[in-house]
């Protein structure tokens, strides 16, 4: 699933961070839970309170080990980032 795949989740994070949307103050919650079913199609709530980063997977393990380097030090460590995508999704 799009959890499951690493450079999904880095897609997410540069969207995230270009547009610095904050849902949970969006003042249309209609809009809000439109994009958040759109972010992660088919998602369900224990698939998303399991989500942690270092377990996605990526073809090329270079790529991994690179992508999740640059997201610790975006997000201070990889459970800030763990903790912002759950709320992002």
């Amino acid at each position: 699933t799009f959890l499951n795949r690493l450079w999904c989740i880095v897609e997410l994070f540069i969207f995230e961070q270009m547009h610095s949307f904050d849902f949970e103050t969006a003042r249309d919650a209609t809009l809000s839970s439109h994009v958040k079913l759109r972010l992660c199609p088919g998602c369900d709530l224990q698939h998303l309170e399991r989500f942690f980063v270092a377990d996605a997977v990526c073809f090329v393990p270079e790529d991994a080990e690179r992508l999740l380097a640059c997201i610790e030090v975006s997000c201070g460590s990889i459970e800030g980032f763990n903790a912002r995508t759950r709320q992002l999704l």
